[in-house]
């Protein structure tokens, strides 16, 4: 997880340095929406669709506890996207806008950062389960 960490950390900071600043925080929502995207691949693609989980399945679809799926999961999911994302960064910019009167802004800027992380969480989803479903591997 430390690695991975250390890895969304740097991609975060890269990406902060390559993207201008503004009044909002840009880099912030980028690196907001690729992590939702790839968390939503990696938690979807490392473990069972929900038409294969049994009840007694530890976890509702989860590998079994320390497998190789559940390490990639917490490096890559809690360690590379926990590091790469940042929720401080928007909350303290939109209470910026809100503080220097600018609703429009401030508000559209929650409303967009919600609706693209969800977006971007659900088409990672679907990406993976669309690559990983039976008979789709390499002819």
């Amino acid at each position: 997880m430390a690695i991975g960490g250390l890895a969304g950390a740097i991609v975060r900071w890269a990406i902060t340095e390559l993207v201008p600043s503004s009044t909002l925080p840009w880099a912030a929502l980028i690196v907001n929406v690729a992590g939702s995207f790839l968390l939503g691949l990696l938690a979807a693609g490392l473990t069972r669709p929900p038409t294969t989980r049994r009840p007694r399945d530890a976890g509702a679809g989860a590998a079994p506890p320390g497998g190789l799926a559940d390490m990639a999961l917490f490096a890559g999911g809690t360690g590379f996207c926990g590091s790469l994302t940042t929720f401080s960064t928007v909350t303290v910019a939109i209470a910026e806008q809100l503080d220097a009167g600018d609703v429009l802004a401030g508000s559209g800027y929650v409303a967009l950062s919600i609706a693209a992380g969800l977006g971007a969480a659900a088409l990672g989803v679907v990406s993976a389960r669309h690559r990983f479903r039976p008979g789709s591997g390499p002819a």
